[in-house]
């Protein structure tokens, strides 16, 4: 008993020594003075690695997004309707909206086209047979042949191949003549839509009914119409027609009888004649104006005296 009561003195005055040398140097030894409950400094143990923070490059699947192209034709273009090309898509030819040149008819495969879409683009499709200016959509596609459009001008009058454009000068379509003389400007004109990348050409056509006797050059029962509004000072173009007499009121030509175009400030109905020509109107006291704000124009309107 003596003995043990001796070693346990003894090991009093270590642990006193022990003491005295921790707060003198700060160190207390890991096997002596337990620190109390052990905390893991953070060793990653022997399993899985701790998380570095980052993102998994996949967690977010890099593809499952859709890299930002959006198919054009996700909304169908309508066949004939409006601009007349197919999907603007992946296009029937596999290829994607603004693939080809509808003007040159490059980066289509064999046997397809490059036609215009609703949204302005373009794409291939199977090529058509129906030339400039002839009726064409009969079957609900765009049956034109390539370079040409199949443009609808509305419900009533159906559709015809309008030439595809980017500028005036591909407008190829050969000038047209009102009888014996020469209207060497009368052509096809490009007209583009707000926000599309092409457009289509007016088709030229005779607005003078002394000279047309019913052939305006206007495919089906289409009407030739005259504007001083359009891309050009004089311009001529194929298109419906309405009832309205000539001297009606008139928001546009379409409202007007055949062989007439909507004029003035108010809008009349008016016949269209060879600029001075008063032989091409029809109506008693009528005789042939200048249109006014055009330099040495092709045509004139028939108005009565006090004024068109």
């Amino acid at each position: 008993m003596g003995e043990r009561r001796h070693v346990w003195i003894f090991a009093a005055a270590v642990l006193s020594a022990f003491a005295l040398v921790a707060s003198c140097t700060g160190y207390v030894p890991s096997d002596v003075a337990d620190a109390g409950p052990q905390v893991d400094a953070g060793a990653p143990d022997g399993g899985e690695p701790p998380d570095s923070g980052v993102n998994d490059a996949g967690g977010n699947d890099a593809g499952s997004v859709d890299s930002g192209v959006v198919d054009a034709g996700g909304a169908d273009a309508g066949g004939i309707s409006d601009a007349g090309g197919g999907d603007a898509g992946t296009g029937d030819a596999g290829a994607d909206a603004g693939s080809c040149n509808p003007v040159t008819q490059l980066g289509c495969v064999p046997a397809d086209k490059c036609s215009l879409t609703d949204a302005g683009g373009s794409t291939c499709e199977p090529d058509g047979g129906i030339t400039l200016g002839q009726t064409c959509g009969a079957v609900g596609i765009d049956d034109c042949a390539a370079g040409n459009q199949c443009s609808l001008v509305d419900s009533n009058f159906g559709s015809f191949c309008r030439q595809i454009c980017l500028v005036d000068s591909d407008c190829t379509q050969p000038f047209v003549n009102s009888g014996v003389t020469l209207e060497v400007n009368n052509v096809g004109r490009c007209v583009i839509a707000t926000g599309a990348m092409w457009g289509t050409c007016t088709y030229a056509c005779n607005p003078v009914t002394a000279t047309a006797s019913g052939l305006n050059g206007c495919s089906g029962n289409l009407a030739c119409q005259y504007s001083t509004t359009g891309s050009a000072p004089e311009e001529t173009d194929c298109g419906g027609f309405g009832a309205t007499p000539e001297g009606g009121f008139c928001a546009n030509s379409s409202f007007c009888q055949t062989g007439l175009s909507c004029f003035g400030t108010v809008g009349h109905c008016r016949q269209v004649c060879r600029n001075g020509t008063n032989a091409d109107c029809s109506v008693v006291g009528e005789t042939c104006h200048a249109p006014p704000f055009v330099v040495g124009p092709m045509f004139g309107l028939c108005c009565p005296s006090t004024g068109c």
